[in-house]
């Protein structure tokens, strides 16, 4: 379960009316739903250059190569998509990675850069040829490797992530690439697809986000006199939670009674309802 926090902040005046101290209570809402959610590819293949028509859709392994050899291209290029529909209009996005687990490399060192893909793909009929240069020019990441200390990738797509699901970007997916093609023959990185035996090394496309939370707090009394009381009602979550317990009647449930004598901000704690995010 997720865990909102409202603050509802009650401000006393040092005001005397007819021998009685009036308190003026004010009512704020500071609450947003974090979630992180790890998602694994609808999509990912590789594109080789020297097979330009032969589909690698189903391949347990993702290859990066940017070798070229006696005149013949070798490179190759990994593509990787994600289906975003569970993360909610309007949610801001403060962390995305993308994360591919090495399986095997030629190369002591490489850089390998992330693209975005700007025409739609199927991995089960993508190839070379009709791939082309189906990517935006613009480097969104890069990842560094060396064998062996720095084997798996990890790129943040953080900016690109939240221009997604804010719908100006389209999201075809990336194109991971060599930042340096044309060098080292047989400079190959090697990375699991979602097609490999072995599921926790399956790529990962990791986010977290918040939303804000449909939760309203109100004050039976706005205003209230000495030994006077005002009862404190939070909707939208469950399992709440209030603290200080000083001038509360009890530090559980939707329903408080609150009759401070003194300035005092009370924070109610909830879970977000399933769902609700």
């Amino acid at each position: 379960m997720m865990r909102k926090v409202i603050e509802i902040f009650t401000l006393k005046k040092a005001a005397v009316k007819l021998g009685l101290l009036t308190a003026v209570l004010l009512l704020s809402v500071v609450s947003k739903a974090q979630t992180t959610v790890a998602l694994n590819p609808s999509e990912d293949a590789e594109v080789w250059a020297s097979n330009p028509t032969i589909n690698y859709g189903s391949a347990s392994e993702l290859n990066v190569n940017p070798s070229t050899w006696a005149g013949t291209d070798y490179i190759q290029r990994g593509l990787v998509k994600f289906d975003l529909a569970s993360i909610p209009s309007g949610a801001v996005v403060s962390n995305a990675k993308l994360y591919l687990y090495y399986t095997s490399t030629a190369a002591g060192a490489r850089t390998i850069a992330v693209h975005n893909i700007t025409s739609s793909w199927s991995e089960s009929t993508v190839t070379w040829s009709n791939f082309g240069a189906s990517f935006d020019a613009t480097v969104l990441a890069t990842d560094n490797f060396s064998y062996p200390s720095e084997l798996n990738g990890v790129w943040d797509l953080t900016t690109t992530v939240q221009s997604m699901v804010d719908g100006q970007t389209v999201h075809n997916g990336w194109v991971l690439k060599d930042a340096s093609e044309n060098t080292h023959y047989n400079y190959y990185w090697r990375f699991a697809t979602k097609e490999n035996i072995n599921s926790t090394i399956h790529p990962v496309l990791e986010i977290t986000y918040t939303v804000a939370a449909n939760v309203e707090v109100s004050a039976s009394q706005n205003t209230i006199c000495a030994n006077g009381s005002s009862n404190l009602t939070a909707t939208g979550g469950t399992n709440y939670t209030w603290s200080p317990a000083t001038g509360l009647n009890t530090t559980t449930g939707a329903n408080v009674i609150a009759a401070p004598l003194t300035t005092t901000t009370y924070t109610v704690t909830g879970d977000v309802p399933s769902g609700t995010d």
